[in-house]
């Protein structure tokens, strides 16, 4: 089901297609949406290759607002109190840019 909601090529053939469709950021990559990717790259929750599919994709597509911060040795937990600092300076340092451009 992950692997489907962001981008397998094999939707077609599942039987939940069209809620993976409607629901997927994958499938709504849009080149004036910026986008802030953070993942740990021990992330049992959420594959860490998901969030690679994604910056990929994006690249790709043509989208020049983006990053991909990757958390070396984290999990899923972003916002926890070891995590959290460093995640909302990215989240901020990201707004800044896109809002100035």
């Amino acid at each position: 089901m992950v692997n489907r909601f962001a981008g397998d090529k094999n939707w077609q053939t599942n039987p939940e297609d069209s809620v993976i469709l409607k629901i997927s950021p994958f499938y709504h990559l849009r080149l004036d949406i910026p986008v802030l990717l953070i993942h740990g790259t021990v992330d049992y929750t959420v594959a860490y290759s998901q969030s690679e599919i994604i910056y990929k994709a994006l690249q790709e597509k043509g989208n020049a607002k983006y990053e991909f911060l990757t958390r070396p040795e984290k999990d899923h937990d972003l916002l926890s109190k070891e995590n959290r600092a460093i995640s909302i300076q990215a989240m901020l340092d990201f707004l800044s840019v896109v809002g100035q451009q």
